[in-house]
């Protein structure tokens, strides 16, 4: 593997947990966090090659695995407010497998995904892929998002992707986790703020 992807310490936060702060921690990213950038990045390009690299589709092969719970005090919601809040459900959903499916699919597309601000930091982090990569099969993708339930405006997301690929003449494989704190706007759910993080994996067996 190769050595310029960078050791993550990050601790992955269970899905028990997301619910319970989510409104807290959109709060604070909005305030004082927006836009924040990734820590660890990837450096370095793969060893050229005596011919060009062939160009390969990036492929997918991982269904993604998403759970939407509803996040705020525990209190009776109005009709209205229920409407709204599963009708948010798959929408918030959409918004945050399109970013990533334009973050590792399709990288050039995902400004869409993000607010103007969010979009500037991001754009600074080189948070996608390898730099040369040239296939990529995402192995598993798993979101969980808490939904604010009284106005169905906000939300967090917890996502994990691992991905396997091929940069120059190396093998890679990684791991991507992120905390996402999305706004719901008139063009819909908007990435406000986001923390991501990527570690290597063995290239064995098994999912890490």
């Amino acid at each position: 593997m190769s050595a310029n992807l960078p050791a993550d310490k990050r601790i992955w936060i269970g899905a028990a947990s997301v619910a319970l702060v989510a409104v807290a921690l959109i709060w604070v990213a909005a305030l004082g966090g927006e836009g924040r950038s990734p820590i660890e990045v990837f450096g370095g390009r793969g060893k050229g090659r005596s011919e060009p690299p062939r160009t390969e589709p990036i492929i997918d092969h991982a269904p993604w695995k998403l759970r939407v719970s509803r996040a705020g005090k525990p209190e009776q919601l109005t009709k209205q407010a229920k409407a709204r809040l599963e009708a948010q459900r798959p929408q918030v959903k959409r918004a945050v497998t399109a970013a990533y499916d334009a973050i590792f699919l399709d990288q050039k597309q995902p400004a869409r995904s993000f607010t103007e601000l969010a979009w500037r930091s991001f754009r600074k982090t080189h948070a996608t892929l390898p730099e040369g990569s040239e296939s990529v099969h995402l192995l598993w993708r798993r979101a969980l998002i808490g939904l604010q339930a009284n106005t169905a405006r906000r939300a967090s997301a917890q996502v994990a992707v691992v991905a396997r690929g091929i940069q120059g003449e190396r093998e890679f494989k990684l791991s991507h986790r992120a905390r996402l704190w999305l706004e719901r706007k008139e063009q819909g759910w908007k990435i406000a703020a986001f923390d991501m993080s990527r570690r290597p994996l063995k290239l064995g067996g098994g999912k890490s």
